[in-house]
C-alpha cells in the first residue's frame, strides 16, 4: 500500500524536498572520525564528496551536500545495483503540481570519510531526468536526516568538511541563529527596513539569494542596483513536458542576515526564500545543528556586482539542442532568440545530426562555452539564415 506521505520536490536545475515524517524513526546510528578532514570539490558548483560508500560501494565524485533536502536521495541504479529493499512508497510532488509515487529505502551502512552512518533513510530516484541534471552525474544526495543533530564545519579555502564534537575554535567567527523546521534550518534576512522570514540555508542551491516572486514589489527601488529577467523552458523530475517561467534577478546594494553583512549579492525571484550557496564560497561555514546557529569567519561578505562573463544564454538538450535560459534585454529583443527555441548551429557546428547520448554532455559544454563569447554565429530553426550575436 502506497503510504500518504509527501514529498514536494522544486526542480529547474537543483532538487530540493520537503519531507513530512516521525523524527524517531529517521535518526541514523552514528560513529565518527573527529580528527579526519572530509575532502570535497565544488568548481564553484555543488559541494561533491570525493568519496562516499554504500554498503562497501565506493562511489566518487557522484554525491552531493544539500542542506535543502530533510532525506537523502539515491539515484535508481544505486537501487538497482545495490538490490536495496524498498521499506514503502511515498508521494512526491514537484513545483508543476505533478505527483509521483517513490521508494523508500533503507541503506544498512552509509561511509563518509571515515565516519559511518547506519540504518539510513533515503528515497529513490532517476537522478538524470529533469532539466539541468543529465550531465551532472550525481548518483545521490546527502540530505538533512544524517546531518541532524551535529556540527559539521565547510571549509570552502581547503575544500574539506569536519564533524565537531564542540565549538572552542570558533570565537572570532560571526554568529547567526537560525530556525529548525522539519529538520531543515531556516534564517531571516534583513533588506532596507524590511525583513524576509523563514529563508531555507540551501547549499543545494547554487545561486546565491532566492526570494518569492511577491517579495520583489517590497524591496525599495533605491535599494536595486541592477534588474532583469530571464527566461527559463524547463521541466521537472516527475513530468518531462517543458514550460516557459519568467525569473526575475537584481542586484542590491546590501543585505544582512543578522550580524552577517552581505554587499552586492545578486536575488532570484522564483517560487520560495533560499540562502544558497553561492554566498559561501572562499569562506569557513559552520553548522550547528544541536545548537541552532551557524558561523562565518567573515562578519562582512562582498560579492561581484556583476560577474564577468556572465551567460545571457544557454542551450540544452531534449533530444535536440534547445535556448534553455535567456536574459530578456535589448540584444535579445534586437535578434528575436526565444527560451524554447531550437536550435540547428552555434558557429557553424551542425546540431541537425545525430548525437550518441554519450556525446551529450561534452557537446552541451562546449556549446555553452561558445556562446558565452563576445560574438557567435547562431542559427534558429525557425530563422531562415544564421545570424551573427554580439553578446553585451
Amino acid at each position: 500500500m502506497t503510504k500518504k506521505i509527501f514529498i514536494y520536490t522544486f526542480l529547474f536545475l537543483k532538487i530540493s524536498i520537503l519531507f513530512a515524517f516521525n523524527n524517531s524513526l529517521n535518526i541514523p546510528v552514528f560513529e565518527e572520525k573527529l580528527d579526519s578532514p572530509i575532502p570535497f570539490t565544488t568548481n564553484n558548483e555543488h559541494i561533491r564528496f570525493n568519496e562516499v560508500s554504500l554498503n562497501s560501494t565506493k562511489y566518487f565524485d557522484e554525491f552531493i551536500l544539500d542542506t535543502g533536502t530533510n532525506i537523502s536521495v539515491i539515484d535508481i541504479s544505486i537501487y538497482n545495483t545495490l538490490s536495496l529493499k524498498s521499506m514503502k512508497s511515498v508521494s512526491n510532488v514537484d513545483v508543476l503540481g505533478n505527483i509521483k509515487n517513490r521508494k523508500m529505502v533503507i541503506i544498512d551502512s552509509l561511509k563518509i570519510g571515515n565516519n559511518y552512518f547506519f540504518n539510513v533513510k533515503a528515497i529513490v530516484m532517476d537522478l538524470t531526468k529533469g532539466s539541468g541534471l543529465g550531465c551532472q552525474n550525481i548518483k545521490g544526495i546527502i540530505g538533512n536526516n544524517i546531518l541532524k543533530n551535529k556540527i559539521i564545519k565547510i571549509n570552502f579555502l581547503e575544500q574539506e568538511i569536519n564533524f565537531l564534537n564542540n565549538l572552542n575554535t570558533l570565537s572570532n567567527f560571526n554568529k547567526t541563529p537560525f530556525k529548525l523546521k522539519n529538520n531543515l534550518p531556516y534564517l531571516n534576512l534583513i533588506i532596507g527596513e524590511r525583513k524576509y522570514k523563514n529563508c531555507l540555508l540551501d547549499l543545494g542551491d547554487l545561486n546565491q539569494i532566492s526570494l518569492k516572486e511577491k517579495d520583489l514589489t517590497s524591496i525599495n527601488k533605491t535599494l536595486i542596483n541592477e534588474k532583469y529577467t530571464y527566461h527559463l523552458f524547463v521541466n521537472s523530475i516527475n513530468h518531462s513536458s517543458y514550460k516557459l517561467y519568467k525569473a526575475p534577478m537584481i542586484w542590491v546594494k546590501n543585505i544582512n542576515i543578522k550580524s552577517l553583512s552581505i554587499i552586492n549579492p545578486k536575488i532570484h525571484f522564483s517560487h520560495s526564500r533560499r540562502i544558497g550557496l553561492d554566498l559561501f564560497y572562499n569562506s569557513i561555514l559552520v553548522i550547528d545543528y544541536k545548537n541552532k546557529n551557524i558561523y562565518t569567519d567573515k562578519s562582512k561578505i562582498l560579492m561581484n556586482k556583476k560577474p564577468k562573463n556572465e551567460k545571457f544564454i544557454k542551450v540544452d538538450w531534449n533530444g535536440k539542442v534547445f535556448i534553455s535560459q535567456i536574459k530578456v534585454d535589448d540584444l535579445v529583443l534586437k535578434y528575436d532568440i526565444k527560451a524554447g527555441d531550437t536550435v540547428n548551429s552555434i558557429n557553424g557546428i551542425d546540431l541537425t545530426v545525430d548525437f550518441s547520448e554519450k556525446d551529450i554532455c561534452i557537446l552541451l559544454k562546449n556549446l555553452n562555452a561558445e556562446i558565452k563569447k563576445d560574438t557567435f554565429t547562431l542559427k534558429l530553426n525557425r530563422w531562415k539564415t544564421s545570424k551573427k550575436v554580439y553578446a553585451d
